[in-house]
């Protein structure tokens, strides 16, 4: 059985007028908005699993910027902690985001920063998104030497 990973990953991800991407979920009999994302699959690295994952959430497709923080997600003290990768992006598609509506998301849209629903969770990203990316995305490779 494979394990769950424990590095989630989300997007900030802007339109042309630089509001934010938001998916309406239903999960454990509530309901809230978060932002687009979830968890590795085997071998992927986190650019491609928050590309992917914003894909599969909102029919969107995006450009990565860069990193814009990171933190440690636990929802109680007998939970792994997991750590959470927060990527600014841009969408590359002009229709409006089509959620793939099933048992936990309810609904994809974009939001003014102003006007983020009450129900936005974890409440403590808010203050990611009125920045950029602040460290870019780099793809390290290992070369072994043949010498």
């Amino acid at each position: 059985m494979p394990t769950e990973s424990p590095i989630r990953v989300a997007a900030i991800v802007r339109n042309e007028k630089a509001q934010v991407l938001l998916v309406h979920h239903f999960h454990r009999g509530s309901s809230f908005w978060t932002l687009p994302g979830g968890g590795l699959n085997e071998l992927e690295t986190p650019q491609d699993a928050v590309t992917r994952e914003v894909a599969e959430e909102t029919g969107h497709s995006i450009v990565l910027d860069g990193l814009a923080g990171m933190g440690v997600l636990r929802k109680d003290r007998w939970e792994q902690a997991k750590v959470g990768l927060f990527f600014c992006a841009r969408s590359t598609s002009v229709a409006e985001p089509r959620a793939e509506v099933g048992e936990k998301i309810l609904e994809a849209r974009f939001f003014d920063v102003t006007t983020i629903p009450a129900s936005f969770r974890p409440r403590e990203t808010l203050m990611l998104l009125d920045r950029t990316a602040l460290v870019p995305c780099l793809e390290l490779t290992f070369v072994e030497d043949d010498a």
